[in-house]
């Protein structure tokens, strides 16, 4: 655990990355003195259930010693000597580390993973700092760093890359993707790199001192099967199991993130975009270099050049900060999923690095995130079938055990869906799938139970007589309600999406839908082209959460467009489909087509009227809708400010934003869920004749599981 000096020359060239530093504000707030009321609440908040340091300590003893009146005066002396003159009680500085198993071979040391059992009032204290730092980091700390930040989500990273490797399928891009781990990334951060880092972002050099005391002046001591080993002094690395340890974590990979992200040479993946008949342009976004959560780089390279000067930032950053790439879990794959779209020189450059390589004809799939990466249905199918395995196997291993009914339910919703999630927000995967999960979770609440249920009883509310399941499908909508609100909305939710994400995002839908509104394709249906993905389309999951909302009828709300909006709805939606004029429409061209197609703006910019046949892109078919137009065969919304002649009238504006009300994006989500459901056909029966106070009451009398199953089961039958 000795410290090393680290090369001068590679320090001072990652921290003149550094342009940025807290505010004053912040600065002062971190050296602040600590309240009493600030350490009381800080202790209240912390779980009753936690394993205590050395001294045994748990938390509601610590609470009962902090809240007596006897205690309080050295109990705010200590807290503040040790923020601002770094001096720490000796417990503080003694720290006990148990192992726990990693996956792979138990007899190799870095298969386990140290957590350093810290005391308790040492916690509350850290607890305190990290408050602080998380409130001055996100000022300076990249957007493109999602781990442990506030307001910043993993699924980001997992969307905006299934947007690019859709898009780079499709380009037939020569980019790669490269995943770099690090070995031990905790272990290794050196105490002169990180005290240098956190001056360069401006942090009072009293809070350097304190991190240095509690990070690089402990005594460690080991637990090996109830024996504790002698102590060592630690000289370097942070405390995996601290409050503080991810914050600062993320400050000491900083300035990698800025190396590269500031290298001009490295030119990242931008959205290859298509022509477009519209008039007006795309909305760009910047190239994106690279996705970072904690210490789990993803970099997008696009030569064997700027390979060499990932490679050239990676050794700076390992002489100065003492890190290590961990290459037997570093890969890269091609972004377009080929190999034969990657050059053979940089193809080769990558083996001759040993990252693990993973395209689309390996026999399996890659994991970035906790998410599945696969480029075939083979390899989709494949992560489909060992999941559905592994849910199979947990469900068979309580499938015996006496549990009610509700208990069964509750253990669905607890121990089984809830591992989907995190793919499900991001991940779009076959019907097949989830009806197979369906199938799975069914067979285990209804064990041993005759007749058996209806399926629709699982996911009703308990107050209505079901056992409030939560069905997949039904939730996997509800979980795109973060990207829906921030597309729908202009990023002006209450909890808005990175930037970069939303310029991806609404890049993404102009350039494939041929739109310069991205709301176009999410609210018309007919705006959207057929995805040549397959299964693998990554906006698929938002198109049915946003197709399943009972929004009213977006014809009576054209009028609240501008006229350039207008013009880039498909030409269907402006006008009222009738059986009689069914076959009018019955046109390929035409259910395709854009209103640009065959209307336009009059002079005065106030409404619109048919081109001219010879500026038409179809003058045979625009002459026909002028007939039927006056037959009345045709006719458009009230709403639509259409006119046979150009009149005058003020000019309008081009704004690319629903100008209706949507009361449905502000429901919370499980009454999201319940409006998922109730829009299903199969789920608005009614299950039971109780109303909801009997019902109530049957849950809350006391029972055995058998008792209660007959009830139920006489409730329903």
């Amino acid at each position: 655990m000795a410290s090393t000096k680290r090369p001068l020359a590679s320090l001072d060239r990652l921290l003149d990355n550094i342009s940025t530093s807290i505010s004053t504000t912040h600065a002062a707030l971190l050296t602040s003195e600590i309240s009493l009321d600030e350490i009381l609440t800080g202790v209240r908040r912390c779980p009753k259930i936690s394993s205590p340091g050395r001294d045994g300590l748990p938390y509601p003893i610590l609470r009962l010693i902090l809240e007596h009146p006897l205690c309080q005066d050295l109990v705010y002396l200590v807290y503040n000597d040790a923020l601002t003159k770094a001096i720490s009680p000796r417990s503080w500085l003694e720290t006990c580390i148990i192992l726990l198993p990693k996956k792979g071979n138990l007899s190799n040391l870095a298969n386990w993973r140290p957590i350093s059992l810290i005391n308790t009032d040492c916690k509350v204290f850290t607890r305190i700092l990290n408050g602080r730092v998380i409130e001055a980091s996100t000022t300076v700390i990249n957007q493109l760093q999602a781990g442990f930040m506030p307001n910043r989500f993993i699924g980001d990273h997992g969307l905006a890359l299934r947007v690019l490797m859709e898009n780079a399928s499709k380009c037939k891009h020569t980019g790669v993707g490269n995943a770099i781990d690090s070995i031990k990334a905790y272990n290794y951060v050196n105490e002169e790199y990180i005290c240098s880092v956190l001056s360069r972002f401006g942090f009072p050099a009293a809070f350097t001192n304190c991190i240095r005391s509690l990070f690089f002046n402990t005594q460690i001591v080991i637990n090996m099967n109830g024996f504790l080993t002698p102590s060592v002094h630690q000289r370097r690395g942070l405390r995996q199991g601290g409050a503080i340890s991810p914050i600062h974590f993320n400050f000491a990979l900083e300035p990698l993130i800025l190396s590269i992200l500031h290298d001009s040479s490295i030119q990242g993946y931008a959205l290859s975009a298509r022509p477009n008949h519209s008039t007006l342009s795309h909305t760009s976004h910047r190239p994106l270099k690279l996705f970072a959560y904690a210490d789990d780089l993803l970099v997008l390279i696009n030569s064997e050049n700027e390979l060499a000067r990932v490679k050239d930032h990676l050794m700076c950053y390992s002489a100065a900060s003492n890190s290590w790439v961990n290459l037997h879990k570093s890969g890269a794959f091609p972004m377009g999923g080929k190999s034969s779209l990657v050059p053979t020189e940089f193809h080769r450059s990558l083996q001759d690095m040993r990252f693990q390589w993973f395209d689309s004809e390996c026999n399996y799939y890659l994991r970035y995130l906790g998410y599945p990466i696969f480029f075939t249905n083979v390899q989709r199918n494949i992560f489909c079938n060992e999941t559905i395995l592994k849910l199979q196997r947990s469900v068979d291993l309580h499938r015996t055990r006496a549990i009610s009914v509700y208990g069964r339910a509750h253990m669905v919703n607890a121990l089984f869906l809830s591992r989907f999630w995190h793919v499900l927000r991001v991940v779009p995967l076959p019907t097949y799938f989830l009806q197979k999960i369906l199938s799975i979770t069914y067979q285990f609440v209804t064990h041993r139970i005759f007749p058996r249920l209806k399926q629709s009883v699982l996911y009703h509310p308990k107050s209505t007589g079901g056992l409030s399941v939560i069905e997949i499908h039904a939730q996997q909508k509800v979980l795109q309600r973060r990207y829906v609100q921030a597309l729908l909305l202009n990023n002006r939710q209450c909890s808005p999406i990175p930037n970069y994400l939303y310029e991806l995002l609404t890049c993404y839908l102009q350039v494939k839908y041929g739109t310069n509104c991205h709301q176009v394709p999410l609210l018309f249906h007919s705006a959207r082209q057929t995805s040549r993905a397959r299964g693998l389309h990554a906006f698929s999951s938002i198109f049915k959460a946003i197709d399943s909302m009972p929004m009213a009828e977006l014809g009576s709300h054209l009028g609240s467009f501008s006229l350039p909006t207008l013009l880039e709805l498909p030409f269907l939606a402006l006008c009222i489909l009738t059986e009689s004029s069914s076959s009018t429409f019955d046109n390929a061209t035409l259910k395709s087509a854009k209103a640009y197609d065959f209307l336009q703006r009059g002079p005065s910019g106030s409404d619109l009227h048919f081109k001219l046949h010879k500026e038409s892109r179809h003058p045979t078919l625009c002459l026909r809708l002028r007939g039927h137009l006056m037959t009345g065969t045709l006719r458009f919304y009230d709403s639509v400010p259409f006119s046979m002649l150009p009149t005058s009238g003020p000019s309008a504006h081009h704004s690319p934003v629903v100008p209706f009300e949507l009361p449905i994006l502000g429901l919370a989500n499980p009454a999201l869920r319940q409006m998922y459901l109730r829009s299903n056909p199969r789920f608005t029966n009614t299950f039971s004749s109780l109303s909801e106070r009997p019902m109530k009451l049957f849950l809350a009398t006391k029972m055995k599981s058998t008792s209660r199953n007959f009830w139920f089961r006489l409730i329903h039958n």
